[in-house]
């Protein structure tokens, strides 16, 4: 495995949930979760859900750094790998983690 992708999704939760909120620019509750996915689309790791008012950075360093020990522990080797993903995790912090973990960012604009 040499690429990888990232990404969120804020999904609509009708009937509620533990992680679940009311969201200004939607027409429902919703939860959100963080997916890194192999480079066919198979999901390697997901994070716990997330209360859905937030973007894609909130606290990412917990959920992104818990997603990269479950793939370690799992005996997946992420040294080295390419991570390809929207400019909506663009920011410092989230860059630090990468190359901390040996992670090659690719954030596109």
């Amino acid at each position: 495995m040499s690429s990888v992708q990232l990404d969120g999704s804020h999904t609509p939760s009708k009937r509620g949930g533990e992680a679940v909120t009311h969201r200004r620019d939607k027409k429902s509750k919703t939860t959100n979760a963080l997916f890194l996915m192999d480079k066919q689309g198979i999901p390697l790791a997901m994070s716990e859900p997330i209360d859905g008012n937030h973007n894609d950075l909130f606290n990412i360093e917990f959920f992104f750094t818990k997603m990269i020990t479950d793939l370690e522990q799992s005996q997946i080797s992420i040294n080295g790998l390419f991570l390809n993903t929207d400019p909506g995790f663009d920011s410092e912090e989230y860059r630090k983690i990468d190359t901390s973990k040996g992670i090659i960012a690719n954030i596109t604009e």
